[in-house]
């Protein structure tokens, strides 16, 4: 049996994606929907200029975090809604 042929069974912690930085631009009005992934469960949604975070985390969680955080809070230059669907330490 060749080597190509083992399979490793090590355990091995899951990894998240490189994060996507961005800044207040994409809170600026577009044509459509865009939607960015803030992390974990968070997403910001941009729909014509009607800013709506979702579950962001941005800062102060009370575990260890496995990513960077695409945006500062102090760079969130406004939101037309928050959306928290779960109750946790850190939104």
């Amino acid at each position: 049996m060749s080597d190509a042929a083992t399979t490793d069974t090590t355990p091995a912690q899951a990894k998240a994606p490189a994060t996507r930085f961005f800044g207040p631009e994409a809170f600026e009005p577009l044509d459509g929907t865009e939607l960015r992934w803030l992390g974990m469960a968070g997403w910001l949604m941009n729909s014509r200029g009607t800013t709506l975070m979702i579950d962001g985390l941005l800062g102060g969680f009370d575990m260890p975090i496995m990513i960077d955080f695409p945006i500062a809070p102090a760079e969130v230059p406004h939101l037309d809604a928050y959306l928290a669907t779960h109750s946790d330490a850190d939104h």
